[in-house]
């Protein structure tokens, strides 16, 4: 997979992106709304 798929930023704050597999199934990725983006940062 050479295309690096383009991040959204949702209206509800989440964010996302969409690739496609190797049998041509369409997959979104989302984070959920108020998540922190960086799983390494303490809470």
């Amino acid at each position: 997979m050479s295309d690096i798929p383009k991040v959204e930023h949702e209206s509800d704050g989440s964010t996302g992106f969409t690739i496609k597999d190797p049998d041509g199934n369409i997959i979104y990725f989302n984070t959920c709304e108020g998540h922190d983006s960086d799983p390494n940062e303490a809470s």
